[in-house]
């Protein structure tokens, strides 16, 4: 297994929670689980550090980053900034097979009840899918950057049935919306869709720092 092969599955078992934030990561233990040297474990996880997915503590080794509520609100805002602007391009690139495509994803996330880290995965593919068609490759850059670094704490908010049945409804809405070719609205969606994640998180991570009074000298 290649380096950017293995970082990038440990992104992925960042985004759908396999690895926590403030995890350790271990070369070892993670050689061992993979079945590769110490070598390209390694190289991935320094990967990670350049994402800022992991991060290097004096004594403590590596371990995935931990984000506090100012963070996830920054990241939102970023994505609030990104993802509104892109839905002149979605509407002008996206075809009926795709709009097919997308459908056929997001019935499989609302058909029946998924394990939360195979709806965390779904809605990342659904998400990244209605982007990739944009042709700003660059953008999709930065998003994929932000998706994994979000995407830990946005399954907090996802944890509960009625959080994931808003989504999906938006999901659908989003969808008729593009096969209108009504940007300005579709727009307005992802705003409020990524707003309201936004809110729940900051709210949720607030009052959890506050409820720990050693979260500070822990950070």
């Amino acid at each position: 297994m290649q380096p950017d092969e293995l970082a990038e599955l440990l992104r992925r078992a960042i985004r759908e929670g396999i690895l926590s934030p403030g995890q350790a990561l271990v070369q070892e233990d993670l050689a061992k689980r993979f079945k590769v040297s110490r070598i390209p474990v390694r190289e991935a996880l320094r990967m990670l550090v350049a994402d800022g997915l992991a991060i290097a503590r004096p004594g403590r080794g590596l371990s995935v980053m931990k984000l506090d509520a100012a963070d996830v609100a920054e990241l939102y805002d970023l994505r609030l900034t990104i993802e509104p602007a892109l839905s002149p391009y979605i509407i002008a690139n996206a075809s009926q097979a795709d709009l097919q495509r997308w459908r056929t994803l997001i019935r499989e996330m609302d058909g029946q009840p998924l394990p939360l880290h195979e709806w965390v995965r779904a809605n990342y593919q659904f998400h990244l899918a209605l982007y990739e068609v944009t042709g700003r490759p660059h953008t999709l850059r930065l998003i994929q950057s932000l998706f994994n670094l979000t995407m830990p704490y946005s399954r907090l908010y996802m944890q509960t049935a009625q959080a994931q049945e808003s989504a999906d409804r938006e999901h659908e809405t989003m969808l008729d919306l593009i096969d209108r070719h009504e940007s300005a609205a579709l727009a307005e969606l992802i705003s409020v869709h990524l707003s309201t994640a936004r809110d729940a998180l900051v709210a949720y991570l607030g009052k959890q720092q506050g409820d720990d009074g050693l979260a500070l000298l822990q950070a």
